[in-house]
């Protein structure tokens, strides 16, 4: 699934900057970045390259990040993939819902540099405990209530 150079990730988000600074990085790390600015846009390019790796916002124009991340989990073509959401939301809900969407990984931006390339490295069956919890968490079920 992944190239000499790294992995293949797609980048979505609405907001240009963002994934202006965001492909610099990953490129610079070494991996083929994808880009797209919508849910549908980035249902279409995933299907064609076909990323090891999706960080994706939740607010997005015309589907949001969780309908997204359905979506790819849904797609039998797709592989496996691991998905982290890049958001600005930080409630439990929120995380509760990326859980149910199949989103495995879930950062409260702004995300530092290292944890997300640390998140891209890992392979894909590696546990989401092994990562750092600092500013992001696995987007794990909540405990139910005691």
């Amino acid at each position: 699934m992944s190239t000499i150079q790294g992995k293949r990730v797609l980048i979505v988000d609405d907001d240009t900057m963002m994934v202006d600074i965001l492909a610099q990085l990953l490129d610079s790390a070494g991996h083929t970045v994808t880009t797209a600015h919508d849910g549908q846009d980035a249902l279409a390019k995933a299907l064609e390259v076909k990323p090891d790796v999706v960080l994706l916002d939740i607010d997005l124009p015309g589907m949001n990040g969780y309908e997204l991340a359905r979506r790819l989990r849904g797609e039998a073509d797709m592989g496996v993939i691991s998905i982290a959401a890049l958001t600005g939301h930080g409630r439990q809900a929120d995380r509760h819902l990326a859980f149910e969407a199949g989103i495995d990984r879930y950062f409260c931006k702004p995300v530092g540099s290292p944890e997300l390339i640390e998140f891209i490295n890992q392979p894909r069956d590696a546990s989401a405990a092994a990562l750092p919890r600092a500013a992001s968490t696995p987007a794990t079920r909540p405990a139910p209530p005691a």
